[in-house]
């Protein structure tokens, strides 16, 4: 398994996670007060999936948390 494990503890901020394209990502386990969570990628990996899975834990106080994937237009990536 290539399990990433993150431990994220903000407050009054913003958080983006970026992920690389096939990756995924569980987000369950953060807390939120006043603040979100969105997850914008898979939440389990595919059968025999090599890509990497992200685990989020902890908490974002009046802020937030997004997981995505790299936007990219022409040679621009963000």
């Amino acid at each position: 398994d290539r399990v990433v494990q993150i431990h994220l503890v903000t407050q009054a901020g913003s958080t983006t996670i970026v992920l690389s394209p096939g990756a995924t990502a569980d987000i369950d386990r953060v807390t939120t007060q006043s603040g979100t969570a969105r997850l914008k990628v898979p939440s389990a990996p595919e059968p025999g999936s090599t890509a990497p899975h992200v685990v989020v834990t902890g908490s974002a106080v009046a802020g937030s948390l997004v997981v995505r994937y790299e936007r990219r237009l022409g040679r621009w990536t963000w």
